[in-house]
């Protein structure tokens, strides 16, 4: 005895076939919204990830660790473990560069680390770059050095502080050395 309308498949079932009394399961990593004639592949979207063959829902998909970024799909976050210079807190689609003033040595990170004193660093920085001599820098987390003033010198790299010019000697703005005053 047939029936007078056919009937749709619900959520979470579909139907490939004509003349079918009954519908199929949806198999795990695929979806199957009502009145699905397929399984469509299940994907995570971006920021998230999972293992999709075992996923029912993108519902199920987890915030992509910290240290990585996830661009969606069924991508595993090592494969996009963030490079140096770079981090991400977690549940981002892409990696961020650290800010000019931070750096980070190291991949697969959370953060930066502020640049320390007698050093700056630029954007995307991966080491902290020495102030050269005649420069320096007297806080962390900066991205430039400063030179020293006029009456100063500093003759090391990486300093945090200039000094006084020698009496009999002169030094002019950024002086790396002491230039001798001539006789007389």
């Amino acid at each position: 005895v047939g029936s007078a309308l056919c009937s749709s498949c619900e959520e979470g079932e579909y139907q490939d076939e004509e003349r079918q009394a009954s519908c199929k399961p949806c198999e795990p990593g695929f979806v199957c919204p009502p009145g699905s004639s397929a399984m469509i592949p299940l994907s995570c979207a971006a920021g998230t990830w999972g293992d999709v063959s075992s996923l029912s829902s993108a519902d199920e998909c987890e915030d992509c660790p910290a240290g990585s970024a996830c661009a969606g799909g069924s991508a595993q976050p090592s494969d996009h473990e963030c490079v140096q210079g770079t981090f991400s807190p977690g549940g981002l689609q892409s990696c961020a560069g650290c800010e000019a003033g931070e750096y980070q040595p190291s991949a697969a990170q959370a953060s930066c680390v502020a640049c320390p004193g007698g050093s700056y660093c630029l954007a995307r920085s991966a080491a902290p770059i020495a102030c050269a001599p005649g420069g320096f820098s007297n806080a962390s987390g900066l991205d430039t050095c400063s030179a020293c003033a006029a009456g100063e010198y500093q003759s090391s790299s990486s300093a945090t502080a200039c000094e006084a010019c020698d009496a009999g000697g002169w030094c002019g703005a950024g002086a790396s050395a002491v230039t001798l005053c001539a006789e007389g």
